[in-house]
């Protein structure tokens, strides 16, 4: 894995790993990969934002509320 450099940050698989915590890491990952895949669907990152009067500054502030609502939804319908 790239992320194999970075143990005090990230868990990879690793030989010697119980076949528990591999089958938790694969639970994890799948999560990730579902909760990333949904973002995607919302096309949050992919189309331009364009709401916001007052410059960069507040189309930045109002971005990040609907994309904080997009996880909060997403979050929500996981559990």
């Amino acid at each position: 894995s790239g992320y194999s450099g970075e143990p005090n940050k990230i868990v990879t698989t690793r030989k010697g790993q119980s076949a528990e915590m591999k089958r938790w890491l694969g639970r994890v990952k799948s999560r990730q990969e579902t909760f990333f895949s949904r973002v995607k669907s919302f096309n949050v990152m992919k189309n331009r934002f364009r709401h916001g009067k007052r410059g960069t500054k507040d189309k930045m502030i109002r971005h990040k509320h609907c994309f904080e609502s997009v996880v909060v939804l997403l979050a929500y319908d996981i559990e």
